[in-house]
């Protein structure tokens, strides 16, 4: 018998539902997706194991759901640290800056930020949260670029690339520990890069 999935409306159950959400987002941070089993989220939420299946159908499903929780909370953090920039005309600044904002929201939950780099690999629907995810970060920090009056051609090709740029500085300075690249060196590289590609024509002939 199939079993059916509750759409909570009611406020304990919404609450359980978040519940288990939090409490996975924690278990997956810490022992990563493979080493995590429902009966480990169920304790950790306070409820027994019974009781996620009557809100999530699988693992998976659970994790899709704490992956929505997690760009969400490092978009608001990204969002947040932004707005609290100075106002500037100093483009390599805020080019710099914005780079080290993203750096640091890669290390909240970097755990769970890794299992999804790696289940993206081989799960198609993870990937596109993966992608979406990059996409709306990079979006919201080419509205700041914009604000000081950069004319972006060509946008959604450039924030392709330069999401790729910036997302894979990231990674070599946050998770790989056996790096032999120099940190300060690479976000200057990096952020006259992204300079160069924001100014650069590439128009079709």
């Amino acid at each position: 018998m199939k079993r059916e999935i509750r759409i909570p409306v009611q406020k304990r159950s919404i609450e359980k539902r978040r519940k288990i959400i939090d409490a996975a987002l924690k278990i997956f941070n810490e022992k990563g997706y493979f080493n995590t089993n429902t009966a480990e989220i169920a304790k950790e939420a306070g409820l027994a194991t019974g009781s996620l299946y009557a809100y999530f159908k699988d693992k998976k499903d659970i994790f899709l759901e704490v992956a929505d929780l997690y760009e969400t909370t490092i978009y608001n953090h990204i969002v947040d640290e932004i707005n609290k920039m100075e106002d500037t005309n100093d483009e390599d600044l805020m080019i710099k800056t914005t780079i080290n904002i993203i750096i640091e929201s890669h290390k909240i939950f970097p755990k769970f930020h890794q299992e999804m780099m790696i289940l993206s690999y081989i799960d198609n629907e993870i990937r596109y949260r993966f992608r979406k995810e990059q996409g709306l970060l990079v979006i919201k920090c080419m509205e700041e670029f914009k604000n000081i009056n950069i004319n972006i051609k060509n946008d959604k090709e450039k924030y392709f690339l330069i999401s790729s740029l910036i997302e894979d500085t990231c990674h070599e300075i946050v998770y790989n520990e056996k790096s032999n690249l120099d940190k300060d060196s690479l976000i200057e590289i990096c952020a006259k890069s992204v300079k160069k590609m924001l100014y650069t024509s590439f128009d079709k002939d």
